[in-house]
C-alpha cells in the first residue's frame, strides 16, 4: 500500500512540474500583441539587477522572458515625448513597444543577438491624450542590459 501511495505522489508531482513549465507565459508573450497590450506584466527573470534615478532606468538580466512596463504617461493632450535608450542583447531578442490609450501597439525598436553590440538611440514619438505605456518585451532566453530615459511621464522598474 505504501508503495502505491509513493508512486501516486511521484506521478502527481511530475504532472504539476510539467504543468508549471507549460504555464510559463513569459516566453510566449513576444509575438502576442493581445497579451502585450494588457494592463498586467508577465515575466521570468534570472539574475536581474535594476536601479532608478531621475526618470532613468538601468538594468540587466542573465535571462529575461516576457514583458514589463518601463514607462507610463497620462497625457492631457497629444504630446511629443523624447525617449533615449541604450540596449544590448547578448542572447535572444527584445523590443520596446508603445501602447496608446486605445490599446494600439507600436514597436519603437527591436533588438536581436545576431550582432552583439549596443543599440543607442533617441526617438521622439507622440503620446496620445490618455494613458500611454511602454513595455520592454523579451523573447525566450534573452540576456539583456538596458538604460531607458524619458523627458515626460514616469520611468518604472521593469515589471512594477
Amino acid at each position: 500500500m505504501r508503495k502505491k501511495i509513493n508512486m501516486l505522489l511521484v506521478i502527481i508531482l511530475s504532472v504539476l512540474l510539467v504543468a508549471g513549465c507549460s504555464l510559463n507565459n513569459g516566453a510566449r508573450v513576444y509575438d502576442n500583441e493581445k497579451m502585450i497590450v494588457e494592463n498586467f506584466n508577465t515575466y521570468n527573470l534570472v539574475k536581474s539587477k535594476q536601479s532608478m534615478s531621475d526618470n532613468h532606468l538601468t538594468g540587466s538580466a542573465e535571462k529575461m522572458e516576457g514583458m514589463g512596463t518601463v514607462w507610463e504617461f497620462t497625457a492631457s493632450e497629444d504630446t511629443d515625448v523624447n525617449l533615449t535608450y541604450q540596449i544590448t542583447v547578448s542572447a535572444g531578442k527584445a523590443k520596446l513597444v508603445l501602447i496608446s490609450p486605445d490599446d494600439s501597439l507600436t514597436t519603437l525598436a527591436e533588438f536581436t543577438a545576431d550582432v552583439d553590440m549596443e543599440h543607442e538611440s533617441t526617438d521622439t514619438f507622440k503620446a496620445m491624450k490618455g494613458k500611454n505605456r511602454i513595455k520592454l518585451v523579451g523573447g525566450k532566453g534573452t540576456k539583456i542590459e538596458y538604460e531607458i530615459t524619458a523627458d515626460k511621464g514616469n520611468i518604472k522598474a521593469f515589471g512594477d
